[in-house]
């Protein structure tokens, strides 16, 4: 990463009280005077003029960056378009630029403008995104990061909803232990307020449900350093936001989808998997993550209902 300019530094402390996080699928328009945290868009545009003290993240949208903007981190763009403002001044990038399948121009020119990038910033492009990675990120990238209101335990959550998609209980435990099967298996005692894990089943599939309540939001933090830990070549599908209040992470693993997420004090995890081991078909692929998805909709109704 590149060294931040100390000047832009001191500036952007300034006015770092007053910034925020934008993360959303509508237009953005970032002014000079604006000084914001970090940029996530999908299926929108953005207009950038102002300073973002960390990252831009845009997927199948149009980006304007002009002259006078500065990112202090990176700028991670799939698909859509890019148009760069570039003089001798700016924009400022303190980290990498990477563009992937997207259409670029600087300086209202598509011509040389990848050369002209490379000369003035660490810039990481490929011509072509697969269409299954850019459907992935718009599905994945922005998730509503739901947990309950003030008062509400793990046993308050109800998980009767899968009984409605045909799944039997199998299990259910006060829940001490995350683990994702043959991947990761973390111990919360001592960590953990109140928990509850919740196994079901069917001719097809296994589904686990896990809740947790963690003593503090120091405690669900080093949980989540921990799951960041497993490594994300043994995945595939992998999609790990960190932007914004707390993280969440969806992924296939062997058999199995995965879809966790904290905020505050709170840790869910859900995973859907074929009880039968071995390949599987995109077909049984799709099936099994519409399924995943229809049960996540229940799950996060009854979180905060």
């Amino acid at each position: 990463m590149k060294k931040i300019n100390i000047i832009l530094i001191l500036f952007i402390s300034v006015f770092v009280l007053y910034s925020q996080s934008y993360i959303q699928k509508k237009d953005l328009v970032i002014t000079r005077e604006q000084v914001v945290d970090d940029i996530v868009i999908v299926d929108s545009s953005l207009s950038l003029h102002g300073q973002v003290y960390g990252t831009v993240y845009a997927v199948n949208s149009s980006v304007y960056i002009s002259g006078s903007a500065a990112v202090m981190e990176k700028i991670v763009i799939f698909g859509g378009r890019v148009y760069i403002n570039s003089d001798s001044s700016g924009p400022y990038i303190g980290g990498e630029i990477n563009i992937y399948g997207s259409h670029v121009e600087v300086n209202g020119s598509s011509s040389e403008s990848i050369d002209i990038l490379k000369k003035k910033y660490d810039l990481d492009y490929s011509e072509e995104v697969k269409n299954w990675q850019l459907d992935f990120l718009r599905k994945y990238l922005i998730f509503d990061r739901v947990i309950p209101r003030i008062g509400r335990k793990p046993g308050d959550i109800s998980t009767g909803f899968a009984e409605a998609f045909g799944y039997s209980l199998k299990e259910k435990n006060l829940g001490q232990v995350v683990k994702i099967r043959n991947l990761a298996e973390l111990n919360l005692v001592g960590s953990v307020k109140t928990g509850r894990n919740v196994y079901y089943e069917n001719d097809l599939y296994e589904l686990y449900l896990g809740m947790f309540e963690l003593n503090s939001i120091n405690d669900a933090d080093l949980l989540w350093e921990k799951l960041a830990e497993i490594p994300e070549e043994r995945l595939n599908h992998s999609c790990n936001m960190s932007i914004g209040d707390g993280a969440h992470w969806n992924f296939r693993y062997k058999n199995q989808l995965v879809l966790m997420w904290y905020r505050k004090n709170w840790f869910f995890i859900e995973t859907l998997s074929f009880r039968e081991s071995g390949s599987h078909s995109k077909i049984e692929w799709d099936m099994l993550e519409d399924m995943r998805n229809k049960i996540l909709k229940k799950f996060k109704e009854s979180i905060v209902y």
